[in-house]
């Protein structure tokens, strides 16, 4: 009787309390028919950009959960998984990147009971100055906005539907930053949906644009200058004749052109299109022949001297790829380009200006560099160079990358020496070869006014090398009277700038190891058999 007694106990215990389980789980249930969960559904950051990453909360606050209780589903019916418990009553769900601009909406369930719904705001450009020019001789228009500050890091791109994306480059215009777009016109289409993305790291910022056909502006004639009307002669008006120009510049091939019929101005002036080089002297020789019957043109012609009008620069000068030299103790920066040729100067009073991110105004040395004072190596920067006339500046800036310069010495190479006898530049690695990629090697004639500078009545010239294990570089000709460089290249843009051999500019001491300066010998030793012979 008494072991009986012992089992009933036994499986009383083991009974009840699943059986207060069950009582507990149906009271749950009951709670969850008789009285609506509420709670919050919320994302971090509150505004997402394309590209990033966040985070989906979901809590409520009048129901203790267990794990499982909570879920959260997408509009698309899929279920969110991986949710991570934050406290007794919220979970969290983190989204690895949010894929396009599209609303992505979340509602969060407690069992089968909702809680609530919550959309994802995307976070857009607000460009609201952009506007786009018509090209008439390319086909294609040139748009342009403004931003409120330039990151260099920052990658602004614009796509007509259909097209391929196009990359937009940054102007300084009085003292605004300004992003430029040139993208191909097609005149079937009425609007043109535009989507402007900026990409900064992994995050991408989108604004869709529309402009319909008649917005987009068309330039004045005069900025063009597309015609040309000189005083005709008198017996114009019984001639048929032919245009001839014959330009100044050896560059430039000779025109034949056709009249332009001008009944207005018939008698008193003949026009023709205007060359496309602008501010260039020609000679416009006008030959006639009989009208009627035709006749021969006559090797006699009347002549004038036509300047055609001047243009605003079309390009900024070329950057040097890692074209910089950092002269510590003097707190000088000194950056190199190549200069426009003759024919892109397109008017008078042509120079080049430059600037720094930092407001730093570059000091124009010569046609091919300039130097900027009190430079700070602690800090990362970037050079802006253009070109300018009497018409005004290029519409875009050429820009070059300066690193932090505190350790440069580290990314430069080493030991310069340059061979006469073979033609050939040597140099050693730099000390840091992390990342090293290659070098570019320099070169330019000596200026005749001062051996540290370059003649800026040519261009200088650059070749990339590739390989981080190349350590000289023949010119196949001699280059005594050259001054020449070399700087590292790395794929993270460390370099530590140009390393000059020889003298470099402004620079007061000599470098760790000195180089033969080879012209200074030879010019020594020629004096000195001079000197001998005449006596």
């Amino acid at each position: 009787m008494r072991g009986r007694s012992y089992v009933l106990l036994l499986l009383g215990v083991l009974v009840l309390p699943g059986a207060l389980c069950d009582g507990e789980d149906r009271e749950y249930e009951r709670d969850l028919m008789m009285k609506k969960p509420v709670g919050n559904v919320w994302s971090e950051p509150k505004e997402v950009a394309i590209g990033e990453s966040f985070f989906i909360y979901c809590n409520t606050t009048n129901f203790e959960i267990q794990p499982g209780d909570l879920t959260l589903k997408l509009d698309s019916g899929d279920v969110a998984h991986d949710m991570v418990p934050v406290n007794n009553s919220t979970v969290r769900y983190r989204e690895e990147f949010l894929r396009n601009d599209m609303n992505k909406c979340y509602t969060c369930f407690l069992k089968e009971a909702k809680i609530e719904r919550h959309c994802i705001t995307t976070t857009f450009l607000n460009v609201s100055n952009f506007e786009c020019m018509l090209l008439v001789f390319s086909m294609s228009m040139s748009c342009k906005f403004y931003i409120t500050e330039f990151d260099i890091s920052a990658e602004y791109t614009i796509t007509d539907s259909g097209q391929q994306p196009v990359k937009c480059w940054p102007s300084l215009r009085d003292h605004k930053w300004m992003m430029k777009c040139e993208i191909a016109i097609d005149y079937k289409k009425e609007t043109y949906a535009f989507t402007l993305l900026k990409k900064l790291k992994a995050r991408k910022l989108i604004q869709h644009l529309q402009l319909r056909r008649h917005e987009i502006m068309e330039p004045e004639w005069e900025s063009m200058g597309n015609r040309t009307c000189l005083p005709a002669p008198k017996v114009f008006k019984t001639k048929e004749c032919r245009i001839h120009l014959v330009p100044q510049s050896a560059q430039i091939g000779r025109h034949d052109l056709t009249l332009i019929d001008e009944p207005a101005l018939s008698g008193q002036l003949f026009c023709f299109d205007s060359p496309r080089h602008a501010h260039q002297k020609f000679e416009v020789h006008l030959r006639c022949s009989l009208s009627n019957p035709p006749g021969a043109q006559s090797t006699e012609f009347v002549q004038y001297d036509y300047l055609t009008p001047p243009a605003k620069p079309d390009r900024p000068p070329e950057l040097l790829p890692n074209g910089f030299f950092h002269d510590f103790e003097n707190k000088k920066l000194f950056v190199y380009w190549r200069r426009l040729d003759e024919l892109e100067l397109n008017g008078p009073n042509f120079t080049y200006s430059g600037q720094a991110n930092s407001a730093q105004q570059a000091h124009l040395l010569d046609n091919n560099s300039a130097y900027f004072v009190n430079w700070d190596p602690k800090l990362p920067n970037t050079v802006f160079v253009w070109s300018e006339n009497s018409k005004g500046q290029s519409e875009y800036t050429s820009t070059l990358n300066i690193p932090v310069l505190t350790n440069s010495s580290s990314h430069q190479p080493q030991e310069l020496s340059y061979q006469v006898d073979t033609f050939t530049i040597f140099w050693q690695p730099p000390k840091n070869r992390d990342n090293l990629i290659g070098y570019t090697v320099f070169w330019c004639p000596m200026s005749n006014k001062n051996l540290e500078f370059c003649d800026d009545r040519e261009p200088i010239k650059f070749q990339t090398l590739r390989g981080s294990t190349v350590n000289q570089f023949n010119f196949n000709r001699t280059m005594i009277m050259y001054r020449k460089a070399v700087a590292a290249n790395y794929n993270d843009n460390r370099s530590g700038g140009m390393q000059w051999i020889g003298v470099a500019p402004f620079r007061n001491k000599e470098p760790e190891k000195k180089v033969t300066n080879w012209f200074f010998i030879i010019s020594i030793t020629m004096c000195f058999s001079l000197e001998s012979f005449l006596l």
